[in-house]
C-alpha cells in the first residue's frame, strides 16, 4: 500500500515546500506596519486602532484571507483612479468571492450592462420598478389588519430579488418562484464556499475545493437555472424587432458572438443578482431599523412620499425621486451608520504599488479605504456617532451643496458606493429601487419593533453583524406589521391575474396563484365581513386547504367540529355517514359561520401575496379576438378578456384593469356565464326555495354520543322537501327549509299564510327536527332566496376560469357547495399555471378545467337527485332494495361522493349536463353481467371500426334504447366508483386528456399520465372509454 502511495504524493510535498519558501519571502519584502488580532478576528478593532496609530500612512490589518492594506486618506485618490492593470476591482471581488471555486465570470459585462444598459433607460426603468414595487410588496407581505409577526430581513431578500429580478430578465421567468429561489439559493452557495475557502489555509484550498458539498449542490443549481433560462434565450433568438431592456438582451446585441451562449448567460444572471439582492436588502433592512428606533421621522417621511406623490400624479420618475429630499437623507444617515463593509474602494495589487506616503504595497494583497473611519471622522461630521436623519438635508441648504450629500454621491468623505474610475456604477438606479420599496411600504403598512413578554415595545435597536470587513443587518430580529388604518391600497392599473369575486373559491384560486408567485389581483364587491348561507363542510374541505397552509387556522378558530352527518329520508332510520369512521381520528369537518369562514380564507388570499380589495365591483369585461385555437367556436367567438372596469362604492372611485387571466368567482351572478357567454342551464327538477333563520337554545341531535352536535337532514313528510339543524359555534343553530317553489307556492296560496307562518308550521310537521326545539327560540329574522340548481355549457374559454357558484350550482342537501367552490378553484389556478409553465397549451388548460368542474357537478348532481327522488317518493324504495329496513348500505355507497373525497377517477362527460330524476333512477337498476358483456361487446365492434375517440360519438345512433339504458347504468356508476379518499392527493390521479394535476409548490400545473401497466384488452378497452371496471351488482363494490 505504501508503494502505491509514494510515487503520487511526492511531487506535491515538493510544489507545497517551494511555494510556502516563495511565497513567505514574498511577504517579507514589505515593511507596512501590521495591526489586529493574528487569527484575524474583531477587523472594526483593528481598523480603528491603526487609523490611530497610523493616521497618515498604510497599515495592514491581520485577516484570515486576503492581506489588507488600508491606506491614508492622502492616498486615496491615487488607489481610486489607478489603472486596472495596476489596481483591480474585478480581480478583488473575484478573489474575495473565491472565484476560482465558486466559478465567477471574468468580465465587465455586469458593470458594462448597468452603466450602458440600465442608466440608459432610467426613465423606463422607474415606472418598471413602481410597478413591480407595488406587485412585490403586496405579494410578500400580503393583506393583514392585525398586527402580525414578520421575520424582516429573509422578507426583504425575497421582496428585493423579485423586484430586481426583472431588470435582469423578463416576466414571466421573472416571477418564476423556482426560478428566484434558485437564484437566491446559489448567492447562498457562493457565499458559503467562499466563507469556506477563505478559512483554509491557501496552500490546501486546490485539494479542499473539489470536494465541498456545496460545490455539487452549487452545479445542480446552475444545471436547473440553464434549463430554466434556455427557453426565454431561445425565443430571444427568434424574435423579432420587438425586445425587452434587460441583461440577457443587452449580451445579445452587444456580444453576437456570445449571443447563444447559455452558460455565459445564466453565470451572468445568477451573479447579477446576487451582487444586487443582499447589497440592497440589507440597506432596506437598516433603513426600517432605523426607523422603528427613531418613529418621530415615520410621518414627515409619510407626509413627503405624499405630497411628491400628489405632484406627479402617483406617476414616479428619477426626477420625482429626487423630490424625496428627506428619505434620501434617512437613507444617507443609515447608510453611514451601517455600511456593507467597514473598509471599501477596495482593489486587488496585480503588481507592486507605491503609495504616495513612500510605502510599497506588494502584489497579491488588497487595498482599501477606511470607510468606517471616515464615516464616524469628527472633523467632518457633527456627533458622528449620533443618529441625525435630516443630517444630509440640511447640509444641502447650504449654498453650493444642493446637489451635493445625496444617498448616491461620492466623494473622499462619501465613500460608502465607492469612489473614483469604479465607483458602484448602479448607484443611481440602487437609490430609485430603494425609494420605490420604501414608498410601497410606507404607504401601505405600518411598522413596530417586536414587542416584549410584557407587552412593552422594544426600542432597541437589533445590533449589528460584523464578519470581516462585512456589516449585515441581524437576520433574527422580528418586527409587527400590519395595514395602514384607513388603507386605502390603491388598485393596480395591470395583474397577471383577475379574480373577481371574493368567496371560498376566488380566494382559494387567489392563494394558491399568489403562492406560485402569479401576480394576482383579487376583488370582491361586498365589505367583509359579509353574510353567506352555506354553514356546513365536507371533511375534503380539510384536504384543500392544508394545501394552502390554511387548515390549523380552521382548527384554532373555535368553529364546531362535524364528525358526520344524519339523513332521514322517509319512515326508515335515519343514515348517517361517519367522517371519523371512514377517514380516521383527525379527519373531521366543521360547522362554521360563513361571515367568518370567508373572510378568513379572504385573508389568507391576501397574506399569500394575493392584492385583495373589498367593497369594489367589476362592473363590465372587455374581450378581443383571439386566434390560433381549435377549441369550440362557441368558446373563441366572445374572444379573451382583456381587462375590466371596476367602482368602489365608499368612496366614489372608478377605474380599470388589465390582466392576462380573469377568474370569475362572482358567486351565483354569474358574471361571465349570464352576462356574456350566456350558458347557464336550469335543471327545472330542482327549482327550490329555501327559507331559514337561527336559533337560540335548540338541541343537538345525538345527544350523548360522538354524533352529537352533527348536522341533521330531514325529509318533510309530504315529500315536497326537506329541512336542515346545524349548530354554529356562536351558540345558535341554523335551521332551514328547501321545498319545491311550486308547492311552496301553492300552500301558500291555499293557507293564505307567510313564507314565515309556512317556514315554521313545515318545521313543526317535521318530527324529528321539531323535537329538538323544545325549549328553542327563532331570534332572527327570516331569510329566503331561489335554491335553483344551474350549470353551464362551459367552465372556461381562452384566459377565463370560471369556479364556484358563478359556474354551478346544487340543492346543499349534501353540503357540496364549499367543496365544489374548492375544487374548482384549485383547478382554475393549476390550469392557469399549466400554461404559463408550458405544461400544456392555453387550449388544452381550458379543457382540462372545463371538464373538471363538470365532472365535480356531475358526481354530486347524481347522489342529490337520487336522495331527492327518495324523499319525493317517500316508502318507495328507490336507494333500497325492498328487504332493506335502511339507507345504510346505499349511504356507504354514496359516502366518497357526500363526503367530498370522490374528485377522482376519470372524467365521464364532455357535454353539458342536463340530468334528469328519471336517469338518475335508471342509474339505480341493477344491470346483469350478461347485459354488460353484450353492451361491451357491441361497444368493442364499434371501437375496431372508428377508434375509441370516436367510438363513444358512435353509441347514440349504434345501441338500442335497452342497450344505452345499459351502457348508462355503467357510466352512471362510474361517476360515484371510488376508492375511499380522505387526502387532496387523490386529485392528482384524475386523468383527463391524458393528463393529471401535478400539485407541488412552486411547480403547480399539469402532468402526462403515464399508465403503470397495459390494462387487458377489454378493462383498456373500457378505461380508453371511460368505464369502470366489469361489476355484477351496483352495490358489488
Amino acid at each position: 500500500m505504501l508503494e502505491e502511495l509514494r510515487f503520487p504524493y511526492w511531487p506535491y510535498v515538493a510544489v507545497l515546500a517551494v511555494l510556502v519558501i516563495v511565497v513567505h519571502r514574498a511577504r517579507r519584502q514589505h515593511t507596512i506596519p501590521t495591526v489586529g488580532n493574528a487569527d484575524g478576528s474583531d477587523l472594526l478593532a483593528a481598523l480603528k486602532e491603526g487609523s490611530q496609530r497610523y493616521p497618515h500612512s498604510c497599515f495592514q490589518i491581520a485577516t484570515k484571507d486576503i492581506p489588507t492594506v488600508i491606506v491614508p486618506l492622502k492616498c486615496l485618490s491615487t488607489i481610486a483612479y489607478a489603472p486596472e492593470e495596476k489596481l483591480s476591482l474585478g480581480r478583488e471581488v473575484y478573489e474575495r468571492l473565491m472565484g476560482r471555486y465558486t466559478k465567477m465570470v471574468k468580465s465587465d459585462h455586469l458593470a458594462e450592462f448597468v452603466r450602458a444598459g440600465l442608466m440608459k433607460h432610467a426613465g423606463k426603468s422607474v415606472a418598471l420598478l413602481q410597478e413591480e414595487a407595488d406587485r412585490t410588496v403586496s405579494s410578500q407581505i400580503g393583506h393583514c389588519a392585525d398586527w402580525k409577526s414578520l421575520a424582516l430581513f429573509p422578507t426583504m431578500i425575497k421582496l428585493v430579488s423579485l423586484h430586481i429580478s426583472r431588470s435582469f430578465i423578463q416576466s414571466p421567468l421573472s416571477r418564476n418562484q423556482e426560478w428566484i429561489d434558485l437564484t437566491l439559493d446559489y448567492a447562498i452557495s457562493t457565499v458559503t464556499i467562499a466563507g469556506k475557502m477563505s478559512n483554509t489555509h491557501w496552500a490546501l484550498r486546490p485539494f479542499k475545493g473539489p470536494f465541498l458539498p456545496e460545490g455539487a449542490e452549487m452545479s445542480r443549481q446552475f444545471k436547473r437555472a440553464a434549463e430554466l433560462l434556455r427557453p426565454t434565450l431561445e425565443s430571444r433568438l427568434q424574435q423579432g424587432s420587438e425586445t425587452p431592456n434587460d441583461l440577457m438582451q443587452w449580451i445579445i446585441t452587444n456580444y453576437p458572438d456570445h449571443k447563444g451562449d447559455l452558460t455565459l448567460h445564466t453565470r451572468l444572471q445568477l451573479e447579477a443578482v446576487q451582487a444586487a439582492t443582499y447589497n440592497l436588502a440589507f440597506q432596506l433592512v437598516h433603513f426600517f431599523y432605523d426607523l422603528l428606533v427613531h418613529p418621530e421621522y415615520l410621518q414627515p417621511l409619510r407626509d413627503e412620499i405624499e405630497s411628491v406623490s400628489k405632484a406627479c400624479d402617483g406617476q414616479w420618475t428619477p426626477a420625482a425621486l429626487t423630490q424625496l429630499r428627506k428619505c434620501d437623507s434617512f437613507l444617507k444617515e443609515s447608510q453611514r451608520l451601517n455600511p456593507i463593509g467597514i473598509v471599501s474602494v477596495s482593489r486587488f495589487a496585480l503588481s507592486p504599488f507605491k503609495c504616495p506616503d513612500g510605502s510599497t504595497v506588494p502584489a497579491g494583497v488588497s487595498v482599501s479605504a477606511p470607510s468606517m473611519m471616515v464615516n464616524l471622522d469628527e472633523s467632518l461630521w457633527t456627533n458622528p456617532t449620533s443618529f441625525d436623519g435630516y443630517r444630509f438635508e440640511k447640509l444641502r441648504t447650504t449654498k453650493g451643496n444642493e446637489q451635493k450629500f445625496q444617498y448616491a454621491s461620492t466623494s473622499a468623505s462619501e465613500l460608502n458606493w465607492g469612489y473614483g474610475t469604479h465607483a458602484c456604477p448602479g448607484r443611481h438606479y440602487a437609490g430609485n429601487q430603494i425609494k420605490l420599496m420604501i414608498i410601497s411600504l410606507l404607504s401601505r403598512y405600518e411598522f413596530q419593533l417586536e414587542q416584549d413578554n410584557e407587552k412593552k415595545r422594544t426600542t432597541a435597536r437589533p445590533p449589528n453583524m460584523v464578519d470581516g470587513v462585512r456589516i449585515m443587518p441581524n437576520p433574527q430580529a422580528i418586527v409587527m406589521v400590519r395595514l395602514t388604518k384607513n388603507n386605502n391600497m390603491s388598485i393596480p392599473t395591470r395583474c397577471t391575474v383577475l379574480v373577481v369575486g371574493g368567496g371560498p373559491a376566488g380566494s382559494y384560486a387567489a392563494a394558491a396563484l399568489a403562492r406560485e408567485g402569479v401576480d394576482t389581483v383579487l376583488l370582491e364587491a361586498d365589505v367583509f365581513p359579509r353574510y353567506h348561507i352555506g354553514e356546513s363542510m365536507l371533511p375534503s374541505i380539510r384536504h384543500f386547504l392544508r394545501f394552502i397552509d390554511l387548515d390549523t387556522k380552521f382548527d384554532s378558530y373555535g368553529f364546531v367540529n362535524k364528525n358526520g352527518a344524519a339523513f332521514k329520508l322517509n319512515s326508515k332510520p335515519e343514515a348517517y355517514t361517519d367522517f371519523i369512521a371512514a377517514g380516521g381520528p383527525g379527519s373531521h369537518a366543521w360547522n362554521v359561520v360563513r361571515s367568518e369562514a370567508d373572510h378568513i380564507m379572504f385573508k389568507h388570499a391576501g397574506e399569500n401575496g394575493a392584492q385583495v380589495f373589498d367593497g369594489v365591483k367589476v362592473n363590465n369585461i372587455e374581450f378581443e379576438q383571439v386566434d390560433g385555437m381549435t377549441v369550440d367556436p362557441s368558446l373563441t367567438e366572445l374572444g379573451r378578456p382583456v381587462s375590466a372596469t371596476w367602482s368602489r362604492k365608499a368612496t366614489g372611485e372608478r377605474g380599470m384593469i388589465t390582466f392576462e387571466y380573469l377568474v370569475d368567482a362572482t358567486g351565483r351572478a354569474g358574471l361571465v356565464s349570464t352576462k356574456y357567454m350566456k350558458n347557464r342551464r336550469y335543471n327545472q327538477g330542482l327549482k327550490n326555495v329555501a327559507s331559514w333563520g337561527y336559533w337560540s337554545n335548540a338541541g343537538s341531535y345525538g345527544v350523548g354520543t360522538p354524533r352529537e352536535g352533527d348536522p341533521y337532514f330531514e325529509a318533510i313528510e309530504d315529500g315536497s322537501g326537506w329541512v336542515w339543524l346545524i349548530p354554529l359555534h356562536n351558540g345558535t343553530t341554523s335551521i332551514g327549509v328547501v321545498m319545491n317553489q311550486a308547492t311552496a307556492t301553492a300552500k301558500k296560496r291555499e293557507t293564505g299564510s307567510t313564507t314565515k307562518d309556512l317556514y315554521l308550521d313545515t318545521i313543526k310537521n317535521t318530527p324529528g327536527i321539531w323535537q329538538l326545539l323544545d325549549k328553542a327560540e327563532l331570534q332572527s329574522d327570516l331569510k329566503s332566496a331561489s335554491d335553483w340548481s344551474y350549470n353551464a355549457s362551459s367552465y372556461a374559454s381562452p384566459y377565463l376560469r370560471i369556479v364556484g357558484d358563478a359556474g354551478c350550482f346544487i340543492d346543499p342537501f349534501f353540503s357540496s357547495g364549499v367543496h365544489l367552490a374548492l375544487a374548482s378553484g384549485l383547478s382554475a389556478a393549476l390550469t392557469i399555471r399549466a400554461a404559463q409553465r408550458g405544461d400544456c397549451d392555453e387550449q388544452a388548460a381550458v379543457s382540462w378545467h372545463s371538464k373538471k368542474v363538470a365532472e365535480g357537478y356531475t358526481r354530486f348532481l347524481l347522489v342529490v337527485m337520487s336522495a331527492l327522488k327518495q324523499i319525493s317518493d317517500r316508502e318507495k324504495p328507490v336507494l333500497t332494495d325492498w328487504d332493506e329496513d335502511s339507507f345504510n348500505r346505499a349511504f356507504d355507497f354514496f359516502r366518497p361522493i357526500i363526503q367530498g373525497t370522490a374528485d377522482v377517477d376519470k372524467s365521464l362527460t364532455q357535454a353539458e349536463i342536463a340530468q334528469t330524476i328519471d336517469f338518475c333512477v335508471q342509474a339505480f337498476q341493477t344491470a346483469s353481467s350478461e347485459e354488460q358483456d353484450a353492451v361491451m361487446a357491441k361497444v368493442a365492434a364499434i371501437n375496431s371500426q372508428n377508434g375509441s375517440e370516436n367510438a363513444m360519438k358512435e353509441l347514440e345512433s349504434k345501441l338500442s334504447a335497452d342497450e344505452r339504458r345499459t351502457l348508462t347504468t355503467i357510466q352512471a356508476r362510474q361517476i360515484i366508483r371510488s376508492e375511499d379518499t380522505m387526502n387532496i392527493e387523490n386529485f392528482t390521479i384524475d386523468v383527463i386528456d391524458g393528463m393529471v394535476p401535478r400539485l407541488e409548490r412552486s411547480s403547480l400545473g399539469l402532468a402526462r399520465f403515464v399508465p403503470k401497466a397495459q390494462a387487458s384488452s377489454e378493462d383498456g378497452l373500457r378505461a380508453s372509454l371511460g368505464l369502470p371496471e366489469k361489476q355484477n351488482s351496483i352495490f358489488s363494490y
